[in-house]
């Protein structure tokens, strides 16, 4: 085959299966969607989500059903869908042959049909479990913090009984393979592989083939009933998150007692824990996903089973050469089939340059997308839009941030003629701050992807030119759109006006202008973002700020790998819960409170095993004045919409718009730090640039 993607385009057999490429969905449907109704039937929004899926490249759809009868209540899965309704099976025989209508197979996730109203083991010695397990899936104990009974061998034999009669009933509705869920410590599958969690002393515990057991009998039992030909993915982490748990070697030995017997078609390769699996900038090498390692371990090991990776995969040409290598079989993939409408276009195509990078916020947890807008609406709106025949507009759009930018490939996507004018020399707006740091390569990488739409589409770029009202008046425009986005604000502080007072923005590419000693004042991802990049630099960084935690604008599954960072940096100090009130040339004053808090456990959190016992009385709120020594001061406080700014250009064109930063109507409140409600933090976070493509998407569409 002569294409750039030769070997991502390759079919492969799978059990009775043949795959159009290589390039697989894993389970990445938001039950969200379908409300809280347990009887409810599956939306035409969801059903569309998974029939995009298999339009937009993937070979393999992970589809999300619900549980049987035999499992209802005994699980910490949860979703809608009844199973054993006969209306709602003929629901998903639909979705199905949506699915089959792009050439794609459907997968059954069968997470929610294993109890976790059951132990492996009683694990007499419970010291051995690691503190900071809490109560929870991951955790040997339930929400109660109670260890539930082990499992007996009659039990266990009635559990692959009927674990095997649901894996039945989806091959009877029309699924072409199922996904077992045996990772993260997260079912009774998982936990009997561990020998910290599985201390049993018959032959499902005690050595590596005895602990492999249940696990084993399980998939026969499954090929059995259900066909050697119906293929099964087994879903393993490459190692164990505990103490003493299985290692990497243990790992590719339970994969070879499973492929020996024939028992596992692909097997879907996670991190240790769902964190590092979600792979961002912050826990993942950009040309390293994490989870390669593993794969080709199973690779050097023989195993015939084919290998499917997961966790920061997207990049077309890196996927390319990871299979020509023969480092992988497959590759499953989640986001980077949503964040992009048009990914399978371009793989198709071989224009692996113009996929529209992902920024691996896991906003699409939530059912919707920081860069793709077309995620969470309706298809029918989508369908009109679609619809709606186009009358080539000339479009001026003011400002070459990521907002402008979207905007402008969107409009000439659709068939205007748009002129962009950006008043500095280079585009990227509050996001070209991602160039100075390596750990922002997905900021950056989503950045350069909007330049290149740009650049793709055709639009007019003018940089270093600071459009007014006469420019565009004598551009013979249809419509305008501003995007012109917010300016950084100066704190109500005494000497937060003196010259060696910086605004963040300012800081990345002139590090050198700054002292050996800086004060970062502010608490957001920005202020952390600059104060990272002071450490990198090698100066010596204190990070004030009054809330109780720092970057509490993160939100990403990356956010614990992200604190630890922090952490780790041995040129950072913080600071939380200190006022700032008073900058010097030579120091910062701020007063700092301890103290205080609820006693007992944290909010929420239901006691560990054994109870909180005896709590002591939370100590007295304590205020402490203190005056940091420093030779330069970063202060972030905030931003200004340049709303008036903005308006300027109003009247120029019947159609005007504003998007991105200035525009104030459809921020969410939810997702915003409580001292931030009323305006933007527009710092290039997730929710900002989200915030400038909805708006982007919407000015493009109305033109």
């Amino acid at each position: 085959m002569n294409h750039r993607y030769s070997h991502i385009l390759t079919p492969v057999r799978v059990g009775d299966l043949v795959l159009k490429n290589r390039l697989i969905n894993s389970k990445s449907i938001p039950e969200g969607w379908q409300g809280q109704d347990p009887a409810s039937y599956m939306t035409e929004q969801t059903i569309s989500f998974a029939a995009n899926i298999a339009r937009n490249g993937a070979s393999v759809v992970t589809c999300s059903p619900g549980m049987f009868r035999q499992f209802k209540g005994r699980t910490f899965f949860t979703s809608p869908f009844d199973m054993d309704d006969r209306n709602i099976q003929a629901n998903f025989r639909r979705l199905i042959e949506r699915i089959h209508q792009y050439g794609a197979a459907a997968n059954a996730s069968t997470m929610c049909n294993v109890p976790n109203d059951v132990s492996i083991s009683s694990m007499p010695d419970r010291s051995i479990v690691p503190t900071e397990y809490s109560p929870g899936p991951e955790s040997p104990f339930d929400m109660q913090g109670n260890l539930p009974p082990e499992i007996t061998k009659e039990q266990i034999r009635d559990f692959i009984r009927e674990f095997t009669d649901c894996a039945v009933q989806l091959k009877d509705m029309g699924f072409d393979m199922i996904n077992v869920y045996a990772s993260y410590n997260a079912s009774l599958l998982s936990k009997s592989l561990s020998p910290v969690f599985n201390q049993r002393t018959d032959e499902y515990g005690g050595s590596l083939e005895n602990r492999a057991r249940l696990l084993k009998e399980l998939l026969t039992s499954v090929k059995e009933a259900c066909g050697w030909g119906f293929p099964i993915e087994l879903q393993l982490s490459g190692r164990e998150n505990v103490p003493g748990g299985y290692t990497e070697e243990d790992f590719v030995s339970y994969c070879r007692i499973f492929d020996d017997a024939g028992l596992a078609d692909i097997i879907e390769v996670r991190a240790w824990t769902g964190d590092m699996t979600h792979a961002s900038s912050y826990n993942c090498q950009k040309d390293y996903p994490t989870n390669l390692r593993f794969a080709e371990m199973l690779k050097k090991a023989g195993i015939r089973a084919l290998v499917a990776p997961v966790g920061g995969f997207q990049d077309l040409d890196l996927i390319e050469r990871f299979l020509s290598e023969g480092r992988t079989d497959l590759v499953a993939m989640g986001r980077a089939f949503i964040c992009d409408p048009e990914y399978g276009k371009k793989l198709y195509e071989g224009r692996g340059e113009d996929v529209i990078a992902c920024l691996r916020c896991d906003k699409c947890h939530s059912g919707i997308c920081a860069v793709n807008p077309r995620i969470g609406i309706a298809p029918s709106l989508l369908a009109e839009e679609d619809a709606k025949p186009v009358q080539p507009q000339k479009v001026a759009v003011i400002g070459g941030g990521p907002a402008g930018l979207y905007t402008a490939a969107e409009c000439a996507r659709l068939g205007h003629s748009v002129v962009l004018f950006e008043k500095d020399e280079t585009l990227g707006g509050q996001a070209r701050h991602a160039d100075f740091m390596p750990n922002k390569w997905c900021m950056k990488d989503y950045k350069d992807s909007l330049i290149q739409a740009c650049r793709r589409y055709g639009v007019e770029i003018h940089t270093g030119v600071k459009a007014d009202r006469a420019l565009i008046e004598g551009g013979d425009f249809d419509a305008v759109v501003t995007a012109l986005g917010s300016v950084p604000k100066t704190g109500p502080v005494e000497g937060a006006d003196l010259s060696h007072v910086w605004k963040p923005i300012e800081v990345f590419g002139n590090h050198e202008q700054l002292g050996g000693h800086v004060v970062v004042i502010g608490g957001a991802m920005i202020a952390v973002d600059t104060a990272l990049y002071l450490c990198q630099t090698g100066h010596k960084v204190t990070l004030v700020t009054r809330n109780r935690d720092v970057a509490y604008d993160n939100n990403s599954h990356s956010h614990f790998q992200f604190e630890q960072s922090l952490h780790e940096e041995p040129n950072l100090e913080m600071i939380t819960r200190a006022q700032t009130l008073k900058i010097t040339r030579e120091t910062v004053t701020v007063e700092v409170t301890s103290g205080g808090g609820p006693a007992g456990g944290p909010p929420g959190m239901p006691p560990p095993p054994g109870g909180f016992g005896e709590m002591p009385a939370p100590e007295p709120e304590k205020k402490e004045i203190r005056e940091i020594p420093c030779d330069s001061v970063v202060f972030s406080a905030g931003r200004r919409p340049l709303i008036d700014e903005s308006l300027e250009f109003a009247g120029i064109t019947p159609k005007f718009f504003i998007v991105g930063d200035a525009n104030m109507l459809s921020g969410d409140p939810k997702q915003r730090h409580p001292g931030e409600m009323s305006k933007p933090t527009a710092d290039a976070t997730p929710h900002e640039i989200r915030h400038g493509v909805l708006t982007g998407y919407a000015a493009a569409h109305a033109i």
